[in-house]
């Protein structure tokens, strides 16, 4: 197998090996895929035949982005769908049993060793119940409804300490997320509290002396020399102290997208700077702490105003596909996975017209209630058209082809974004075509 290349924080991180471990760091930092894709791999080869969980806001976040992330990175290190583990099916002839098997392999990750990893989506009730486990990831985490894990899932984490005591990493917690925006989503940012700073730089000076050991019991034996007993001895004190103090470690970081400049470069760095809004340059980039501004403009938005809708008949069938091919399909961008779009009603638009971004905003209205079930943007050189392409593309199996169109002032006489027209017809003209 070729050389892996880890950047600082997932080096780090690793090596550390605290029993809770809570990376908090901006957008392609690696965190999926080298950071949890190791921790999973971890688990699941040296405690064979446990149990551990994925917890992940929604199925389809845990679809398209996290499993495909986890698969992809062990694949790179050698292991393979069909061969080493399977996904979503009753593990084949040869492969060993947990010492606890689930009752559906539905949403099971199955190793060759018996170890068996759990989906759990926070928008599928129930996804825990009954679960014993001896480990979890949790991606996403701003997302992720704190009380209902705390109620839920991390009860479960107890584990089989009569099989697995001895490992430092029994129990173990890995959190993983970018910056928060919200209150709500800020339940992790805690850990930082919880974190002994001492212990951790003693475990860091620890995984530096047993290095240093094992060099010389290696450049020992390379100049055909017997290694002493006693660095034999002391090297397996030193790993005996680092097992126990990584069994009792809280490890709590914060590292922003500019730690992993060496692989993205200073032109995603400028670019997103251009094409985020600088707030979220600020939380998801810089990894920088910034609560909501009370008299900023959405300063009225709380988690109560959102809400998940996924379609599960139709995002199992991709699952399925995953469990059948061995390779996980690109979720088409469709209505198909959205369950709250009512498919004989109109939809009702606003959009937002301007020289660099512009908008659309999909929504229905249920009772007294308008529930808000897409959104659509392009920026540059991708202007109005691209933008009703995009919307009609999406809709494209939408039974109902009425399309409620408001707008104010700002769509009449203005057409720096398309041509001659204003934004009215141009919106008009290209949904009729």
């Amino acid at each position: 197998m070729a050389d892996v290349y880890f950047n600082n924080p997932q080096r780090r991180t690793q090596l550390i090996g605290a029993n809770t471990t809570v990376i908090v760091a901006g957008r392609r930092t690696g965190k999926t895929d080298s950071i949890a894709s190791p921790f999973v791999l971890r688990n699941m080869q040296r405690m064979s035949g446990s149990t551990g969980g994925i917890v992940v806001p929604t199925f389809k976040h845990g679809l398209t982005n996290t499993i495909p992330g986890l698969l992809a990175a062990w694949k790179r290190w050698g292991f393979l769908n069909g061969v080493h583990y399977v996904v979503g099916r009753k593990p084949p002839k040869g492969f060993q049993t947990a010492i606890i098997e689930p009752t559906d392999y539905e949403h099971v990750i199955s190793f060759y060793n018996g170890s068996r990893a759990i989906i759990i989506s926070q928008d599928r009730p129930g996804s825990s119940n009954s679960l014993t486990l001896s480990w979890l990831l949790i991606d996403e985490a701003k997302f992720i409804d704190y009380e209902r894990l705390k109620d839920e899932t991390l009860p479960a984490n107890g584990g089989i300490k009569s099989y697995f005591g001895k490992h430092s990493f029994n129990h173990s917690i890995l959190i993983l997320s970018d910056m928060p925006q919200t209150k709500k989503g800020s339940w992790f940012l805690h850990y930082e509290d919880k974190m002994d700073k001492e212990l951790i730089a003693t475990i860091e000076a620890t995984v530096c002396e047993i290095w240093k050991v094992k060099q010389r019991i290696k450049n020992d034996r390379a100049a055909g020399k017997t290694p002493p007993e006693y660095l034999r001895k002391h090297l397996r004190h030193l790993d005996k102290q680092l097992n126990q103090m990584r069994s009792v470690a809280v490890y709590y970081k914060e590292y922003s997208s500019i730690e992993n400049l060496q692989l993205l470069g200073e032109t995603y760095i400028k670019q997103m700077k251009r094409d985020l809004t600088p707030l979220t340059f600020q939380t998801s980039i810089l990894c920088q702490r910034i609560g909501i501004a009370k008299d900023g403009f959405y300063s009225s938005m709380r988690e109560a105003h959102y809400y998940d809708a996924s379609n599960f008949e139709y995002l199992d069938a991709m699952w399925a596909d995953l469990a059948a091919t061995g390779e996980l399909l690109t979720l088409p961008t469709t209505v198909q996975q959205d369950s709250d779009v009512v498919p004989d009603m109109p939809l009702y638009i606003g959009m937002d017209y301007n020289a660099n971004i512009n908008w659309i905003v999909a929504g229905q209205p249920v009772g007294k209630r308008l529930n808000v079930v897409k959104s659509f943007y392009t920026k540059f050189e991708r202007k109005i058209p691209a933008l009703i392409a995009d919307f009609c593309a999406y809709y494209e199996t939408h039974q109902n082809k009425t399309v409620v169109f408001y707008y104010d002032t700002t769509a009449l006489g203005s057409n720096y974004a398309v041509n001659e027209q204003d934004f009215r017809w141009v919106v008009v003209l290209l949904q009729i075509s």
